[in-house]
């Protein structure tokens, strides 16, 4: 799938705004402030909600130059996960 139709996708299936990116493994990701959820699209239509999330990780994420390395290092294994696969 495109990248900018599964982003769409994301959005219709969480009702959250993504932000797309340039990385290896990662599409794109959104947040919600009011349940403060980070919600990650990677490739291969995997998807993964991190719950209680504060909004400065969120924001360091946007900012950091390597999305992957910043999730890997302070949001993967620190948050409750769910992940999800989108079905075509």
């Amino acid at each position: 799938m495109e990248k900018n139709k599964y982003l769409e996708s994301v959005e219709m299936n969480t009702g959250v705004e993504m932000i797309p990116c340039e990385s290896s493994n990662i599409e794109g990701f959104g947040y919600d402030s009011k349940k403060k959820q980070l919600w990650v699209a990677f490739k291969g239509n995997r998807v993964y909600r991190y719950d209680d999330v504060p909004y400065e990780i969120c924001n360091e994420l946007h900012q950091a130059e390597s999305k992957g390395k910043y999730l890997a290092k302070n949001i993967k294994n620190k948050f409750e996960t769910t992940g999800y696969e989108l079905r075509n």
